[in-house]
C-alpha cells in the first residue's frame, strides 16, 4: 500500500502497475513527481520519446490552459505509460504538431 497525497485528496493506493521492477519503478515515480516531464529541447524529446515502447507527449503553448490541465490530469491516472509535455512553440512545429494536441510515440518494428 502506497499513501499519496494530490490538491485534490489524501488516500491509500494500490499498486495497479505490473509486478517487474522497472515497472514498479515507473508507477513510484508517476505517483511521487510529476505526472508528465517537462521537455524543454529537441534533445529532450528524443531522448524522452525513444526510452520505451509507448510514450505520449502532449504540446500546449499555455502551461495553464484547460487542454494542459485535462492532460495532466489523465497522465496522473494512467500508470503503465510514461507522458512528457511541451510547452514550445517552435519545438512543436519540429514534429509536425499544430496548435494544442498529444501525440503517442510508438516504436515499431521493421522486418525485412
Amino acid at each position: 500500500m502506497f499513501y499519496a497525497h494530490t490538491t485534490k485528496f489524501t488516500c491509500d493506493v494500490l499498486l495497479t502497475g505490473g509486478r517487474t521492477a522497472p515497472e514498479i519503478v515507473t508507477w513510484l515515480e508517476k505517483k511521487t513527481g510529476p505526472p508528465a516531464k517537462e521537455l524543454a529541447t529537441a534533445d529532450e524529446i528524443k531522448e524522452f520519446t525513444t526510452k520505451k515502447d509507448v510514450i505520449v507527449v502532449g504540446f500546449y503553448k499555455d502551461k495553464e490552459s484547460d487542454g494542459a490541465k485535462a492532460f495532466l490530469e489523465a497522465a496522473q491516472g494512467i500508470d503503465d505509460i510514461e507522458f512528457g509535455i511541451v510547452h514550445d512553440e517552435a519545438l512543436a512545429k519540429e514534429h509536425n504538431v499544430e496548435g494544442d494536441n498529444v501525440v503517442l510515440f510508438k516504436k515499431v518494428l521493421v522486418y525485412e
